[in-house]
């Protein structure tokens, strides 16, 4: 397995993802290149040596269903997602016997209502079994590194697939070693839990159905939410093609296999796909889209690692783009004031041609002069932009800054806060170089991102004649 996994990660490069899944002494892996969005490698077999490094590429290890525990809670008293995080971290040890810090916490938010409750679908893992599948890979760097519940990959997976169901449905995963089966309902995870299977047994297909049906009763008791309203398989091998009929016949539900018609393979890895007893669904769904941060089980020094890491990038990207927010303002300014000099220049010479034989024009000629003066004093730009930067608010960002023709300034931003957003507003009014400006709050809307609230503002300054 050694030479065949090394020779495997030697064909990736920096553009490509690589997902993992281990289990005892089995492993599963997929390539996925992000630039082309196809799928250029799968790999199956037995676990006998660690992992060769790999890179500075994306490594995302997919943690079977049956090494997990799942909970749908349904009244955590909190919506703000670092609330939320605080809360199932203290619930996990309620749920399994080990102490806080022996478990790594995850979580998705299915609903929300107006009294402030949330419905949280909670996943739960041993600190052990995490670290155990990072120390398949030599020098573990959180930066490079996500550790996501296979349930998530199955959901990811049924949504590319199928983007426009949202109906409740059950997703069975027809893996000869570890199938699992997943309720989904559009982009939410409601419910999961590891199938067991015994393809030794006679009628082992009626076995399996059984496993299934004793999962849609969990869903129902645990959850108390809408019943499914069908059943999709997906994977390919014998599970499969077995145990369809039997699926059909004692689920009552309306039973389909997911094509992968929309998925794009590279040569001759379709026929490769289709041959395995093994399923790569949610592999490939955990490439397909990245998973966020509350979905990831990295411990928490890992975790932090790649906060960080993510923080210096985001400030790169927003440092770069007010730099070129500037260049375009002075190079805008340069290039009008540039156009203006030239035009009245030739204007002047043709007045200076004409003059001795039309008197008339001095008049003009007087006008033109007054106009070339004010068009050398026009708007500046940079002496508002620079105000600007003096009175914004340390926690708010600016991401817009225009300014039109017809003396009208708008700025764009973000703000933890709202209160930052008036108080830059006020600050603006009181400024002497915007005091020949009325200024407006023209919009401030809350939304929630991966790291919080977070608060999308306008601000319109219009020159006053």
């Amino acid at each position: 397995m050694k030479n065949k996994t090394k020779n495997f990660l030697r064909r990736t490069d920096m553009n490509t993802i690589w997902v993992y899944q281990f289990a005892d002494d089995h492993f599963k892996a997929i390539k996925f290149l992000r630039g082309r969005h196809e799928l250029a490698a799968i790999e199956s077999g037995a676990l006998s040596s660690n992992l060769p490094d790999t890179g500075k590429g994306h490594i995302i290890i997919c943690l079977p269903r049956h090494k997990l525990t799942l909970r749908y809670l349904k009244n955590v008293p909190a919506q703000s997602p670092r609330e939320i995080e605080s809360i199932v971290a203290l619930q996990a040890p309620q749920l399994l016997p080990y102490p806080a810090q022996e478990l790594i916490t995850a979580y998705q938010v299915v609903s929300c209502d107006k009294q402030g409750y949330s419905g949280v679908n909670l996943v739960i893992a041993h600190k052990e079994t995490v670290e155990h599948c990072l120390g398949m890979f030599p020098r573990p760097d959180g930066r490079a590194l996500s550790v996501v519940a296979s349930s998530w990959g199955l959901l990811n997976y049924y949504n590319y697939l199928r983007p426009h169901d949202h109906e409740t449905t059950i997703i069975v995963d027809a893996d000869c070693r570890q199938p699992e089966l997943a309720v989904v309902q559009g982009d939410k995870l409601l419910f999961s839990r590891s199938l067991r299977i015994n393809m030794a047994v006679p009628s082992w297909q009626d076995g399996f159905v059984d496993e299934v049906n004793i999962s849609r009763d969990a869903f129902l008791k645990e959850t108390g939410l809408t019943p499914p309203a069908k059943l999709v398989v997906v994977g390919t091998g014998p599970v499969l093609k077995e145990s369809r009929s039997a699926l059909e016949r004692k689920t009552g539900l309306a039973v389909s296999v997911l094509s992968t018609d929309k998925l794009k393979f590279a040569p001759g890895l379709s026929d490769k796909l289709d041959a395995e007893g093994n399923s790569f669904a949610a592999l490939i769904g955990l490439a397909i889209k990245a998973s966020p941060a509350s979905m990831d089980l990295l411990p928490a020094e890992l975790k932090a690692k790649k906060s960080r890491s993510a923080g210096k990038k985001e400030l790169l990207r927003m440092s770069l783009s007010a730099c070129a927010i500037i260049f375009v303002l002075c190079l805008g300014f340069a290039r009008n004031l540039d156009n203006k000099a030239r035009y009245l220049g030739l204007l002047k010479a043709r007045l200076n041609s004409i003059s001795a034989e039309a008197g008339p024009l001095e008049e003009m000629e007087k006008r033109l002069q007054t106009l070339e003066s004010r068009g050398q004093k026009g708007f500046s730009g940079l002496e508002e932009l620079h105000e600007l930067y003096r009175v914004m608010p340390p926690q708010a960002a600016l991401t817009v800054f225009g300014y039109d023709e017809s003396g009208r300034a708008t700025i764009q931003g973000q703000s933890p806060e709202l209160n930052a957003v008036f108080g830059l507003a006020a600050e603006l009014e009181k400024s002497a170089v915007f005091s020949g400006f009325s200024v407006k709050v023209q919009y401030a809307t809350k939304k929630v991102v991966a790291s919080g609230e977070i608060v999308d503002f306008e601000i319109i300054c219009l020159r006053q004649e």
